[in-house]
């Protein structure tokens, strides 16, 4: 009898990961060298290094509790809506996958363990008539098949306790000839070391040092008692719908249109106050850049009134700046966002470079800290509507007037935002059909104008490929703020 998929969970940061199609580790890789020595032909060993392994998430998830989980809230589901989830600032997550018996029940007759993962990269997929997808891949350096049930068991540091109590009897995994119970201990997301920061029996572990007040301490290990995961066990499953199409996701870009330069400058009781030279054209509810006047004024705000034609105010909080000229003067900018329409589908990809940080005498990474700053690329295709609508597009991308010539180096940074909504088929739901269920947000992306191919017999497609200027990408539950 074979395994089935529908034996196997992943479990991470104690929640099951909803909607999963393909997830797993895959070969574990162990850079190796053979040793070899002259007058003998045969190899003399094999000399082993430190493991390294991927773990992929590949899910129709139309919601943030993947992004919440490694971003490190603790419980999604009552996350506001607006809330923000920085990729960059993802921690280290322990996932645990329990393979249940193949006669029906929900009780757990083997796992897989896979501690200390690191997020590498990310990847959202939207098409037309495709089901809206997303994929995640992490890095860590450990997989451990336990023969029994796999446990996370989170503990809590108050600055005084080192012994902290586990629930199960722990099995034994032999390591260079030592008995190890705990397969990994972390604090507050940074692996612990056996022997120097910790020791483990069976039953406890104790840390050197007691963890802080507050500190998030999770251990990970395998056990002969029975565990046992509903069908049902999911994180916030009721508010998510089976999965999203192309009719349930809209696109929007907003470049910078000039609204005038600023010539004097005030904020009084967190109330910052513009004046421009001439007419700004603004109202309330606009999004503005201001550039070039101060590090206290330079942003992107909202607007909240325009007194005069050529004064606008935004909230903004500071000590008071008395009313001062702006020499020399900086500028204002508009932001005008639009809605595009001939979308067929959307790609975006969020990647960071991760380095193992290694020491003498651990047969494990001590972390894995990101090299640069985040890169995140992607793809729209489109199928203009028009001749003149393709023009439009290439014009809002490049932030080239309608009536000037188009050319290679013509580009312009804007915001590119997609939204996600509920379906109407979305089933069982705390979620009005149409409310949005997640947000994407790229501030600084920045086009290259397309190339295109006729072909006979169809419609002219094209694809605009995108790279963001500053690396980033926000991530939304519900509605950007």
């Amino acid at each position: 009898m074979a395994i089935k998929a529908g034996q196997i969970l992943h479990v991470a940061g104690g929640f099951v990961v909803d909607r999963i199609q393909t997830g797993g580790a895959g070969n574990l890789s162990i850079p190796q060298d053979k040793v070899y020595e002259l007058g003998n032909y045969q190899s003399v060993g094999v000399v082993r290094d430190v493991p390294d392994l991927t773990f992929s998430l590949d899910c129709l998830d139309v919601g943030t509790e993947v992004e919440a989980i490694l971003t490190g809230s603790a419980t999604p589901s009552t996350d506001a809506d607006g809330t923000k989830y920085d990729l960059s600032l993802a921690k280290a997550i322990d996932i645990i996958s329990p393979w249940k018996s193949p006669y029906g029940s929900f009780g757990i007759v083997k796992g897989v363990a896979c501690p200390q993962l690191y997020l590498e990269s990310v990847s959202y997929r939207y098409g037309l008539r495709d089901n809206a997808g997303e994929q995640f891949s992490l890095r860590g350096d450990s997989i451990f098949y336990v023969p029994g049930t796999p446990v996370q068991q989170k503990f809590t540091g108050d600055n005084t306790t080192t012994a902290f109590t586990l629930a199960n009897t722990a099995l034994v995994y032999s390591e260079n000839g030592s008995n190890v119970y705990a397969l990994n201990v972390a604090v507050d997301g940074e692996r612990k070391i056996l022997g120097t920061d910790y020791t483990a029996t069976a039953t406890v572990v104790t840390f050197t040092t007691p963890p802080g007040t507050g500190a998030k301490i999770s251990v990970v290990y395998g056990t002969a008692s029975a565990g046992s995961y509903a069908q049902a066990v999911h994180e916030g499953l009721s508010v998510k719908p089976a999965a999203i199409k192309g009719k349930d996701i809209d696109v929007y870009f907003a470049t910078n249109v000039t609204a005038g330069t600023v010539t004097n400058k005030a904020l009084t009781s967190n109330v910052a106050t513009l004046t421009t030279g001439a007419s700004h054209g603004l109202t309330a509810g606009d999004t503005v850049v201001v550039t070039g006047v101060d590090s206290v004024f330079n942003g992107t705000y909202t607007v909240v009134a325009t007194p005069t034609a050529t004064t606008f105010t935004y909230a903004k909080t500071n000590a008071n700046v008395t009313s001062t000229a702006v020499s020399p003067v900086g500028s204002v900018a508009k932001q005008v966002e639009v809605r595009w329409p001939d979308v067929q589908s959307v790609n975006i990809d969020w990647r960071i470079t991760l380095e193992d940080d290694y020491e003498f005498g651990n047969p494990r990474s001590i972390g894995k800290e990101p090299t640069d700053v985040p890169e995140t690329t992607g793809q729209i295709e489109i199928k203009p509507r028009s001749v003149d609508a393709f023009f439009t597009r290439l014009s809002q991308i490049t932030g080239v007037p309608t009536n000037q010539i188009i050319g290679p180096q013509s580009s312009v940074a804007g915001a590119l935002r997609v939204v996600l909504r509920n379906p109407e088929s979305g089933g069982t739901t705390a979620v009005s059909a149409g409310a949005v269920l997640k947000t994407l947000y790229v501030p600084a992306a920045r086009f290259t104008i397309p190339g295109y191919e006729g072909r006979v017999q169809q419609k002219l497609t094209t694809t605009v490929n995108f790279d963001s200027d500053d690396g980033v990408l926000e991530v939304y539950k519900g509605a950007k703020a």
